[in-house]
Parts: C-alpha cells; structure tokens; sequence
C-alpha cells in the first residue's frame, strides 16, 4: 500500500510526474515543510513540477530512461512501460521497473527490487536486499549479504552472491547458484539447475527433473575459462562445508560432494559420485537399489577405473561403504545398496552434461 500510495500522490500533479530530491537548503522551503507535515499531504501531493523539494517517490514517463537516483534515499520508484536503467542509493530504496527490459541496480542499503513484466536485470549490491524477478526471464544478482530472490515466472538465473542468500525459482527452468555462505535454495517448479556452491548449503529441487548439485566439478578441475570466484569456491567446497542436497519430486540427478547428504525424494533418482571425493564421500540417505540409479564418475585422463567395492562401515555395522580403490566414495544402509554391476561407471569426458552443464 505504501509503494502506491506513493506513485498515487505523485500522479495527481499530471500525467507524468519526474520528482527531482535534492536537499533542503533554504528557510522557505522549511517552512513549506512545516505546513505539509501539519496537513494530511504527503511531499508528493504538494510539490509541483517545478519544484525542487525533497519527495518520496518518482515515475518515469513512457519513454526508455536512465535515472541515477539521489543520495538521500529511502525512495519509491517505478519505472516506465520501456526499457529503463535505474539506480539507486547507499540507503534503503524500493524499485520496480515496471514493463519493458528493465536494468535496477539496488547499491547499498537494504533494498527490494522488482522487475516487472519482461527480461529484467536487477542488482542488489550491499546489504540485506530482497530481488523479485516476476514475469520474463530474468537475471537476478543479491550481491553482498543475506538477500533472499524470488525468480517468479519464466527461465530465470538467480545469483545469491556473498551471505546467507535465500533462493527460490518459482515457475519456469530456472538456474540458481548461492556463491558463498551457508545458502538455502529451491528450485520449486521446472527443470531447474541448482548449485550450492561455496559453504553449508540446503539444495531443494521441488517438483521436475532437477539437476542439484552440492559440488562445483568443474570449478575444482579448474580450466581456462573458470572465473576467479569458481576457482575461490573451488577452493571452500571440502567436507568442512556439507551440504544437504534434496531433489525432490521428479526424477532428479544429485551431483553430491564430499561430506554431502543425498536425498533423492519421490522419483527415480540419480545419485552421482566420484574421483572428486575427499576423505568423508558422501551419505546416501534413501536409495532405493529398484527404483534410482548410482553414478560414479573416474577421470579417465589419469587411466582406467579402479575396482569398486562394499565394505561394512567400521563405525556403524548396519552402513556399507562403497569404495574404489582406496578413495571412499558414498556410504548409505546395507539394506539400500546396490549390486556392484548395477553401478554405473562413466568416464569423466563423457559426463559434461552432468559436470558442467551450461
């Protein structure tokens, strides 16, 4: 009710009101102050559009804009019906961008930012922000801090950056990515390709054929196109940081890391270990050997694999561990494993489609 109430008191000066906030610099203008305050006007209401007084939120006309917001903040904005660029302050701000390819850049501040109808782009920067992608395929960026991102409708790419992000998909195949921090990260409905990258994850696939993965292969392969922040990820992602990995309905494929927890929810499932493995390998919580499938990837720049085998976990009689070679791989109950030629074996420079998907 705030944001419209805003946009309310500024649409009665015209069809388009462009409200400039600027300081207050002069005892007239106080005083114009002191009168608003004393009535039930809100600054929108009152200025005109010749004024230069402080204001509390702006339109943009129907035309594409560009507008770089002041620094006092605290401001509602909507964007117009085109393509606009907005951005805002070090403070608090709430944004929408309206319909048309809209580009909102939050900067500091704990801000919510809203794309609208079509492909936005939408930047929280620093701070505590919460992004809402809406209708299009949109790309959303938390940035700094603990943001949470709504991706709504449409194939959206949601980017949870540093912090505790909070990460939901909605409709449509979305990919989501935590970055660093502890994330939590549902997928809901869709294809979705989800990647808990650095930190103690909580990865929810939701409903569809979900690729959830608790490990960035890649990243620790390294390469010549790995960005700088996959190859610092890369680095954070060991057992120290296990992740809880769920895909939920559908049949899903649980790419799992070390010290990870896999469960495959409702579905036929695929659990995917392998050659990246430390030395914890990952906890199967509810494979079922009739209805999922388990994955183990070898490098085979190195060679052939090495011999897969079970043996009775020392610390829990009742869990086996799959091993190959010396490098222990999973561990999950004796009544859930597999028969050892169930197990599929696959070479690394045939499964990029699960390693590195685009």
């Amino acid at each position: 009710m705030l944001f419209l109430a805003g946009l309310v008191g500024a649409m009665v000066v015209g069809s388009v009101a462009i409200l400039s906030v600027v300081p207050e610099e002069s005892s007239s203008e106080d005083a114009e102050a002191d009168e608003i305050a004393a009535s039930d006007e809100t600054p929108a209401d009152a200025v005109s559009p010749d004024t230069t007084s402080p204001a509390s939120s702006q339109i943009l006309d129907a035309a594409a804009q560009s507008l770089t917001m002041s620094p006092e903040g605290g401001l509602i904005t909507a964007g117009s019906a085109d393509a606009d660029a907005i951005t805002g302050t070090d403070v608090t701000d709430q944004i929408s961008g309206g319909a048309g390819q809209d580009s909102v850049q939050g900067l500091g501040g704990d801000d919510e930012l809203r794309g609208g109808a079509d492909a936005d782009d939408l930047s929280g920067g620093a701070g505590q922000d919460s992004l809402h992608g809406e209708a299009g395929a949109d790309l959303l960026d938390g940035g700094s801090g603990a943001d949470v991102l709504f991706g709504h409708d449409g194939n959206d790419t949601l980017l949870g950056g540093d912090g505790a992000d909070s990460v939901e998909g909605g409709l449509g195949d979305d990919l989501l990515s935590g970055g660093a921090g502890a994330d939590a990260l549902h997928g809901r409905e869709g294809a979705d390709t989800i990647r808990g990258d650095a930190g103690a994850d909580t990865l929810f696939g939701g409903d569809g054929d979900d690729l959830v993965q608790g490990v960035n292969v890649r990243a620790i392969n390294g390469g010549p196109d790995l960005s700088p922040e996959e190859g610092a990820q890369a680095d954070e992602e060991t057992a120290a940081d296990p992740d809880f990995v769920n895909g939920g309905a559908g049949d899903d494929i649980l790419l799992l890391g070390d010290g990870d927890t896999g469960d495959g929810g409702a579905g036929a499932d695929s659990f995917v270990t392998g050659y990246w493995m430390g030395a914890d390998g990952a906890a199967l919580a509810d494979f079922s050997p009739s209805e999922d499938r388990m994955i183990v990837v070898y490098d085979d720049a190195l060679g052939p694999p090495a011999d897969l085998a079970f043996q009775t976990d020392p610390d829990a009689p009742d869990q086996v561990q799959l091993t190959s070679g010396d490098q222990l791989l999973a561990t999950l109950p004796v009544a859930d494993a597999p028969p050892l030629g169930d197990i599929i074996l696959i070479a690394a420079s045939e499964a990029t489609s699960i390693l590195n998907p685009a």
